[in-house]
């Protein structure tokens, strides 16, 4: 069963599929903010602040397409490079950065997509590095393809969402 439980269990961070998905591919949840500021930093790229009503803060970095530097900022491409969030002590609860962003198209669609996702969760101490060999835009699937079997010897225990 998918919930943000199970999820938790891989990736060290409560999500539900589609957050999931989302991370994964170079998004990330927002943090509810009263207050936030955007800055260009001189090694090419912006940097925003989001602050919470409570005092947690989430930080984004956002990676310029060079082809468009020269761009009014409303014609510009940007791709998430990095998001941290922290509680209101200032203590990291997690980070997800992304890197090698390579252009992945479907027909008339272009998007910049991270091949390698790290995904950091403090309280469980958990470091996971993810990478993708191949990303397709809208791919359909067979059903079979999720359908795991366990490999002889291997220990069947259900992870449940309870």
């Amino acid at each position: 069963e998918t919930c943000p439980r199970n999820i938790a269990r891989l990736l060290g961070v409560p999500l539900t599929a589609a957050e999931t998905a989302h991370f994964l591919l170079g998004g990330t949840p927002l943090l509810a903010h009263t207050s936030s500021s955007l800055t260009w930093n001189d090694d090419g790229f912006y940097s925003a602040v989001l602050r919470g009503a409570h005092g947690e803060r989430q930080e984004l970095d956002f990676e310029l397409d060079r082809a468009d530097a020269e761009q009014p900022g409303s014609a510009q491409h940007i791709a998430l490079l990095r998001t941290e969030l922290f509680d209101a002590k200032g203590v990291r609860v997690w980070r997800v950065s992304y890197a090698d962003l390579q252009v992945v198209t479907s027909g008339q669609t272009r998007q910049r997509l991270p091949f390698t996702v790290r995904v950091e969760q403090t309280a469980s101490r958990s470091d996971t590095l993810i990478r993708f060999k191949e990303l397709k835009l809208n791919p359909s699937f067979a059903d079979e393809i999720f359908v795991q079997e366990p490999r002889p010897g291997m220990t069947e225990e259900e992870a449940s969402c309870d």
